[in-house]
């Protein structure tokens, strides 16, 4: 098997040669049930079209920056991220729905190609913002996800409907972390200058927190994010 081209360095453009099933997520059906009964059956996991990107964005230095006390500017702008894309979308792609993910300290968004440039430079800008405003540096990266499959790696959705509210994106596979350090060992972190074009929009914006206290000084709350590898 061939060496994947590399991912998309900044600044970049994203590459499509033809235009893709746009709407491939939205037409997803919603699933319903418990997720562990998602995962026991993965036949309902649909591999995402070659041609679309997976876009990571991702805040340089954020594990020393929260030890610093900076955990609401860190989720302030990988929140403003997820903003300035969806706006954008909703903007110039009407009803167009897109899958993504927040991480805390970033987002990983699966797009398909003829929306990608856009939005890069979008947020290529909010880069921009990002360094002005908080002193952070912003990674932003995309690669198509033919060259995830490329090299071995799976990206399948299924549109989990959680409650009569909430409807969420899950993948199957290591593709999108695969993708993402990808992007991570690729990225140059250049002087951030606005570009013309694209203006980001933080409309609808919010960030509220509110400090829980443990029921217990001695009692501890952990969460644990769990990665395995599971056999196609």
């Amino acid at each position: 098997m061939g060496k994947p081209k590399q991912a998309n360095q900044y600044p970049h453009r994203c590459n499509y040669e033809r235009m893709s099933n746009q709407t491939f997520y939205q037409d997803l059906p919603r699933r319903k049930g418990p997720l562990k009964a998602l995962f026991g059956e993965p036949t309902l996991f649909q591999p995402v079209p070659e041609d679309w990107q997976v876009i990571v964005v991702d805040i340089m230095g954020s594990t020393q920056a929260v030890k610093s006390g900076l955990h609401h500017e860190v989720n302030l702008a990988a929140t403003g991220s997820i903003i300035a894309v969806l706006n954008y979308i909703r903007a110039r792609h009407g009803d167009l729905v897109i899958p993504y993910w927040f991480g805390g300290d970033g987002a990983t968004f699966l797009v398909p190609p003829n929306v990608c440039d856009g939005l890069i430079t979008t947020l290529d800008n909010y880069r921009h913002h990002v360094k002005r405003q908080f002193a952070m540096s912003l990674r932003v990266g995309s690669v198509a996800v033919r060259e995830i499959y490329a090299a071995g790696h799976t990206i399948r959705l299924v549109k989990a409907q959680l409650n009569g509210h909430l409807v969420v994106p899950i993948a199957l596979g290591n593709g999108l972390k695969y993708g993402e350090s990808l992007i991570k060992s690729c990225f140059v972190d250049k002087v951030v200058e606005a570009n013309q074009g694209e203006a980001f929009d933080l409309t609808g914006m919010e960030c509220r927190w509110n400090e829980i206290a443990p029921p217990v000084d001695e009692e501890q709350i952990l969460c644990l994010i769990v990665t395995c590898d599971l056999a196609a």
